[in-house]
């Protein structure tokens, strides 16, 4: 069935049709929202979110655009307000770490601690 007479019976309270819009973009919907968060699990959040909004408000899509490009505004803003709140909670991933890890603090392992007091000894021989 075509895309705009989906909308337009799932607008007017066809379950099925509504099944069929979230089966039709669950797969681009979820690759979006992973594009962005980079997280499987955020990214699975991400899609429920998105399609929760899609339900309650999908009275408002005009159709001006396509629903695909709709609900890729939806996926943006859900991304945006779960990074917005971890950070206000002060949450951080452990996928994170390598951002949270300063290089530079890290010792350089190329050399033991062994090796550099043995070179250091030689020198003063």
């Amino acid at each position: 069935m075509e895309e705009t007479k989906l909308i337009e019976l799932a607008q007017n309270g066809d379950r099925k049709a509504l099944t069929d819009l979230v089966k039709l973009y669950e797969q681009t919907v979820f690759n979006f929202s992973y594009k962005i968060c980079r997280n499987k699990d955020k990214a699975e959040h991400t899609m429920q979110e998105t399609f929760l909004s899609m339900v309650k408000h999908l009275n408002q899509f005009s159709g001006q655009s396509k629903l695909s490009t709709w609900l890729y505004r939806v996926v943006s803003n859900h991304c945006l307000m779960l990074a917005r709140s971890e950070k206000s909670n002060g949450f951080a991933s452990f996928e994170d770490d390598d951002a949270v890890i300063d290089e530079r603090e890290i010792a350089d392992w190329k050399v033991s601690p062994d090796q550099i007091t043995e070179n250091n000894e030689l020198k003063n021989i």
